[in-house]
């Protein structure tokens, strides 16, 4: 499974949108916890000051992402300058193009997200 967080720097261009398939596993951790599940070693707690330190140490709810899918911006340039759409529309375009060459795959791709949007929602 490709890692999400490398996305987090997208281009500010377009809205690309995540869905997330998992499951909650029971159990509340902080940040050590994750950082530590993640890495494999402990974060350094001395790099961390004041209300962020409070932030780290708090317990949230652990969520295990079994798979992911992103949902491209269908139009991306919407919101910018006409002079500067094609622009837009090319680097959103290379943007998508790479997380897809990653392994990062369009919810479009993905089975149980085709299946789960072809449930008509409750009236």
């Amino acid at each position: 499974m490709p890692v999400a967080s490398r996305y987090r720097l997208s281009p500010p261009q377009g809205a690309t949108l995540y869905a997330f398939v998992g499951r909650f596993s029971g159990r509340e951790i902080d940040h050590y916890d994750w950082y530590r599940a993640q890495y494999g070693k402990q974060d350094k707690p001395s790099t961390i000051e004041g209300e962020l330190r409070k932030e780290r140490l708090a317990r949230w709810p652990e969520f295990c992402v079994e798979s992911w899918c992103f949902v491209p911006d269908p139009a991306p340039e919407r919101d910018w300058p006409a002079e500067q759409q094609a622009e837009v529309r090319l680097a959103y375009a290379k943007h998508v193009q790479k997380m897809r060459k990653e392994g990062a795959q369009p919810c479009s791709d993905v089975d149980h997200f085709k299946s789960a949007a072809a449930v008509p929602p409750p009236e």
